[in-house]
């Protein structure tokens, strides 16, 4: 009998990486922000705790996510040209075979060398576990 691993593949359809962006002095659209700002950072903590099981338990782990910012509004999220512009990103990382990461990053690639701290569990400041090192 062939033992097999386990694999999950997952698809986050967002950005793990800081995006800044201003709120108007409102009461919505604050909420709104703070309300993606926690959205965010739930989607981090389960991408963390999923990676760490997948280690403890030898689950091979794929993780598909937008790593670059692209700016949307929050009165029409889905617009052609954001679709188009998140559509295009796939497709290039598609070609160029980088649409997979075997672990969380939650950087942006001109991010690494500004950001320290605030990844939490194993990963450092590039999104690598220090426990692969």
């Amino acid at each position: 009998m062939r033992e097999e691993n386990l694999h999950i593949y997952v698809i986050i359809n967002n950005a793990l990486i800081p995006e800044f962006s201003m709120s108007r002095e409102r009461a919505l659209p604050i909420m709104a922000r703070a309300y993606a700002i926690i959205l965010k950072s739930q989607t981090k903590q389960g991408l963390i705790a999923l990676y760490n099981y997948g280690r403890r338990s030898a689950i091979d782990l794929d993780i598909a996510s937008i790593d670059e910012q692209v700016p949307y509004s929050m009165t029409d999220p889905l617009s052609r040209t954001y679709m188009r512009t998140v559509y295009d990103i796939g497709y290039r990382k598609t070609l160029d075979g980088s649409v997979w990461a075997q672990q969380p990053k939650f950087l942006g690639p001109q991010r690494h060398h500004a950001v320290r701290g605030g990844l939490h569990s194993c990963l450092d400041v590039a999104g690598r576990c220090e426990f692969d090192r």
